[in-house]
């Protein structure tokens, strides 16, 4: 899904209008921030990526002791032939970790790390202690003819002892509630209460209809989000006040207009950004105390330049659901982006221990140390989410330039070769950027001429590193438009030579992140005082 990092607040002089995140500025933003957008789907993480060489792994970053009432939703497993019952399944385990995700005194983990079990045979222990957590759901669905029977217990993950155990015959025209008693049962189970309120009945065909949507979403793929699209718009249609369903519907439309040929998509939906706000607004009246909705909303309003709404809605999402791995990062995004790095690194770091086992939260959180001057401590992150998946091209980059900052050359240099050896437009841009600053001008000019010429455009940040100022700044005048570029402008030490040209103070006004770039210098003068 989309890689940014938000906006900066702040009453802006000029207005951006609604804009569509273009192919190339999306892949130079993920290049450079590994921040995500939307939610990935499963299938995303392991997306084709250019193959570079992996470096022994580092040990992992340690996870945070698993709490007492901690718990993971494992992916249930289905017995029986029926055509909806994986999609069921899956449809229920969301709903599962969405539920107990809600309840404050819980951490729940991840749907990305908790289903990246699926048909791993693993101890209880082993799977509790990769996730960081105490308890694991198990669930089943077996059908019999047409009936579906579910079995849910809840374990002791360290001993499988079992602490709560329920079965149920769900009725086709109770699916849609089915989950709600039960996510009640297992936090009352683990000393919690959950809150917010059972969601309105809907009917059997549209949830059916939502729930087969879900699992084309998550194939990851563009096939995928047509056939999702065509799902939950049916499930819209057939039942208006399904509140998840527009959420659903509106997720579709705003990754369709970040990733599938964004700029012929937004020509021939010029209404798309109106269109998600609306549906998203519709959700959030019909079910308030959802979190997602919120969260979404916040991203869409961040693209949109709508900052202060985006931060109002990201902090609600937070509220209602503290263990939402994703709006946790996307909240210390817009914290970043108004030169608050330093707080914003709690809100990483929450959003690595609820996902622990998702290489792109992993790797953010190496990225976000790296901005803060802190590259030994990113190290380790970046190492977890290569472990995770060597194809993380995004986390090899910012490896390069975190061994660059430590002044370990030969080391940079071999990651930064590597990357000029994988191809493609990300990896040569890291390559000619660390290789220049390396002093090894002919390897980064041959990895320069590796960038088309249609995305150089996109690289100033590239220009900055070698000192052009007068290139850089006539670059930056229509690259500072993306809200994703603005936390790189505050705390990238390449930009550190033209901070004072009158042209690059004039463009962060007009961007509105004055204030913001002034908090993050403040910022890093703190950081460098530290170091003595």
């Amino acid at each position: 899904m989309m890689v940014r990092i938000g906006a900066a607040t702040g009453k802006k002089t000029r207005r951006h209008p609604p804009r569509q995140r273009l192919l190339l500025s999306i892949a130079f933003a993920a290049a450079l921030l590994g921040f995500s957008g939307c939610r990935p789907p499963e299938a995303t993480a392991q997306a084709p990526q250019p193959t570079v060489s992996s470096p022994t792994p580092a040990a992992q970053p340690p996870p945070d002791l698993a709490a007492a009432k901690s718990v993971a939703v494992l992916p249930f497993v289905v017995r029986g032939s029926d055509p909806i019952g994986s999609a069921l399944a899956d449809g229920w385990g969301e709903e599962l970790i969405a539920r107990l995700g809600a309840v404050p005194e819980l951490q729940t983990s991840a749907r990305t790390s908790s289903f990246s079990f699926r048909g791993k045979s693993l101890r209880p222990a082993e799977i509790a202690r990769q996730l960081g957590v105490a308890h694991l759901v198990e669930s089943e669905l077996e059908w019999v003819g047409d009936a579906a029977r579910l079995r849910v217990r809840l374990i002791r993950a360290e001993t499988g002892a079992e602490i709560w155990r329920q079965e149920a015959s769900p009725g086709r025209e109770s699916w849609s509630g089915a989950m709600a008693p039960l996510a009640e049962a297992m936090a009352q189970a683990l000393g919690a209460e959950t809150r917010g309120a059972t969601p309105l009945a809907v009917k059997p065909e549209a949830y059916e209809w939502y729930v087969r949507g879900r699992q084309a979403w998550h194939q990851g793929t563009a096939e995928g989000r047509d056939r999702a699209e065509e799902a939950f718009n049916r499930a819209v249609a057939l039942a208006p006040e399904f509140a998840t369903a527009h959420t659903a519907l509106a997720e579709v439309w705003l990754v369709r207009g970040q990733m599938d040929d964004a700029l012929g998509f937004s020509r021939s939906n010029p209404a798309f950004l109106p269109n998600i706000l609306a549906q998203l607004k519709q959700a959030i009246a019909l079910e308030p105390e959802v979190a997602w909705p919120h969260a979404l909303l916040g991203d869409a309003c961040a693209g949109a330049w709508q900052t202060e709404e985006a931060k109002r809605e990201l902090e609600t999402a937070v509220r209602l659901n503290p263990n939402d791995a994703t709006a946790q990062l996307w909240l210390a995004q817009a914290l970043a982006t108004e030169g608050r790095l330093e707080d914003a690194l709690e809100g990483f770091r929450r959003a690595a221990a609820l996902d622990p086992l998702n290489p792109g939260v992993i790797g953010q959180q190496g990225v976000a140390l790296v901005l803060a001057a802190r590259p030994r401590e990113a190290l380790p992150w970046l190492d977890r989410a290569l472990a995770l998946q060597p194809t993380h091209v995004q986390a090899r980059c910012w490896r390069a330039w975190a061994l660059l900052e430590l002044e370990r050359m030969p080391e940079a240099i071999a990651e930064a070769k590597r990357l000029a050896a994988a191809g493609g437009a990300m990896p040569a841009t890291f390559a000619a950027a660390v290789l220049y600053r390396a002093g090894q001008r002919k390897e980064a000019d041959e990895a320069f001429r590796q960038i088309p010429a249609a995305v150089k455009t996109s690289v100033y940040y590239l220009l900055a590193v070698t000192g052009r100022r007068d290139d850089v700044i006539a670059l930056m005048a229509p690259s500072i438009a993306r809200p994703e570029e603005l936390a790189l402008l505050i705390y990238l030490s390449a930009f550190d030579s033209i901070r004072s040209h009158p042209r690059f103070r004039e463009i962060l006004r007009e961007a509105g992140a004055g204030a913001a770039h002034a908090r993050g210098q403040s910022e890093r003068t703190r950081w460098r005082n530290a170091k003595g």
